[in-house]
């Protein structure tokens, strides 16, 4: 959500719908949605698709209705702010 709020271009009601996807999503961090390399996001990010569960153990989850259609439009706008429309950021995370 840093990077969102760094932005002065989204407007309260589509920073709300963009929380509520990656709440859906359950992302608390860029980390979450991206490949291990760090240099794209997930194929299921860019559908919006409810995230395939794992049996790791988070510190916390979030209990988030799917979001409206509009909101994927915002979520998919946002993405296209850090990625190309086949997912590769624009600024890979740093793993070093």
């Amino acid at each position: 959500m840093d990077i969102v709020l760094a932005h002065t271009e989204w407007t309260s009601k589509q920073i709300i719908q963009i929380n509520s996807c990656r709440r859906y999503l359950q992302a608390q961090t860029l980390a979450d949605i991206c490949t291990l390399q760090g240099t794209r996001l997930l194929p299921f990010i860019l559908n919006g698709y409810s995230p395939p569960q794992t049996k790791n153990i988070r510190i916390a989850t979030f209990n988030q209705k799917r979001p409206h259609p509009k909101a994927w439009q915002t979520w998919k706008r946002f993405l296209l702010t850090i990625s190309n429309k086949f997912g590769i950021l624009h600024d890979p995370l740093d793993h070093g």
